[in-house]
């Protein structure tokens, strides 16, 4: 695929990714996570209900944000898919010749699995499995939230630090990103991944059997948003599912790719 490598980030984030691409089909920022074992899992209901266990990936790269509503509409542009629903802004919106600033650096949302799946095909990329998705945004140690293993309201997108807003600017909380200077690892939108979601996979992988679900009724997603309150649904290992063609306005995706 192609793709080319950038030298520094556009942003002041605390914690820099080593190596970053930029995909050219539609700018997604993308930094590497190298092979090597992390520690996935947890033994709450929704982290999996089994033992931290030790998961070994191959080197991939993974966006450095959500996929924001300015490049969603350059696949809009080039395909006839329909724009997403919003309450904030409408159709035209969408239609315009560039996407009005005040969203554009938001997460799209309402954005179904099958479309991201579009999307991603469009885009020559492809949605992060929900053990890639886990391991961006929890390192190799076992952390509970991107920035470590204690809760802090204030370091992401909420129900209780969003005010009257829902989505924010994917670059906003830098101070939250992930080891690998991933952002909005947990908050502002859920997150689509590849994989059918299986209640029983997690303890199925702790036991060393990796292939992922072969089927199902649901997606897996992650990482809480600014719907949520509780903060579980923030927890790196939490386990959300979704029916595949479920659409609101706090799912999103973002994306993925081999190294």
């Amino acid at each position: 695929m192609s793709g080319r490598i950038m030298g520094t980030m556009r942003t002041s984030a605390a914690k820099k990714p080593q190596y970053l691409i930029e995909n050219a089909q539609d700018g997604s920022l993308m930094t590497l996570v190298p092979a090597g074992q992390f520690l996935a899992g947890g033994p709450e209901y929704h982290e999996g209900h089994c033992k931290t266990f030790v998961s070994y990936l191959d080197a991939y790269y993974l966006g450095v944000t959500p996929v924001t509503n300015e490049q969603y509409k350059r696949f809009l542009d080039a395909t006839d898919q329909e724009p997403p629903q919003n309450d904030e802004f409408g159709e035209d919106a969408w239609r315009a010749e560039e996407f009005p600033d005040e969203w554009a650096q938001h997460p799209v949302v309402n954005v179904s699995w099958e479309e991201a799946e579009a999307y991603c095909l469009w885009a020559n990329v492809r949605l992060p499995s929900e053990l890639e998705w886990e391991k961006g945004a929890r390192g190799t140690d076992g952390r509970m939230f991107p920035w470590g293993s204690h809760w802090d309201v204030d370091l992401c997108q909420n129900d209780r630090t969003r005010g009257q807003d829902t989505t924010c600017d994917v670059w906003s909380f830098p101070q939250s990103a992930s080891v690998w200077g991933c952002y909005q690892m947990a908050g502002n939108v859920w997150e689509w991944c590849a994989d059918w979601f299986s209640p029983g996979a997690y303890k199925r992988y702790a036991r060393g059997e990796f292939s992922p679900p072969s089927s199902g009724h649901t997606r897996a997603t992650r990482g809480g948003s600014w719907f949520n309150a509780v903060d579980q649904n923030f927890r790196c290992a939490y386990r959300f599912s979704l029916e595949p063609d479920d659409r609101g306005a706090h799912y999103g995706f973002r994306v993925a790719r081999s190294a």
